[in-house]
């Protein structure tokens, strides 16, 4: 992982995994390009948003 180092994916990846065990979904923010879009699905967050994704808007997208 290019992006996080040393003890912050330890951490990040604990918490998700943490969240897993106890059935809870979890979401990454700040997602705002395609190699943090990756590392992401990499750990197995289940959601993600961030600018990557799409930029803020005031309409409500079904």
């Amino acid at each position: 992982m290019a992006i996080l180092t040393g003890a912050i994916d330890n951490i990040v990846e604990t918490i998700n995994h943490f969240a897993h065990s106890l059935g809870v979904k979890t979401v990454a923010e700040f997602v705002h390009n395609e190699e943090v879009f990756n590392v992401v699905k990499e750990i197995g967050i289940d959601y993600s948003q961030g600018f990557y994704l799409g930029k803020p808007s005031p309409e409500i997208k079904s």
